[in-house]
């Protein structure tokens, strides 16, 4: 388990706050992947239980995560930053795999949806 987690208290959370939780947790560990084993070590829980918790929320770990990543992705655009530096803050390992990942979340290029914002 990565040394700056701090265990989670399965007290103060009902399973109705996991999806609010996991955003916040994914978008504080940028760049790294976040991903669900590190989730469910953090939340002192099985993944298959995290997993079962998110279903009766309706969403998955992958759509939060692709949820956080368009925002950010999105607010870094806005922000004029340049799409490299956009791609290696959400973790992408190459710009192209960032772009790719960017039309299939918004159905545009992150340079078109760039010029729509300006």
């Amino acid at each position: 388990m990565n040394a700056q987690l701090q265990p989670y208290s399965p007290i103060l959370f009902s399973d109705a706050q996991y999806a609010h939780l996991l955003e916040q947790l994914i978008d504080q560990h940028l760049p790294v992947r976040f991903d669900m084993q590190l989730a469910s070590d953090y939340l002192q829980m099985s993944e298959r239980h995290l997993r079962r918790s998110l279903l009766l929320e309706g969403i998955s770990f992958q759509q939060i995560r692709q949820t956080v990543l368009e925002r950010k992705a999105k607010q870094m655009l806005k922000n004029n930053l340049s799409i490299g530096d956009i791609s290696q803050a959400l973790g992408f390992s190459e710009v192209r795999e960032f772009c790719r990942a960017f039309k299939r979340w918004t159905g545009q290029a992150p340079s078109a949806y760039k010029n729509v914002t300006e």
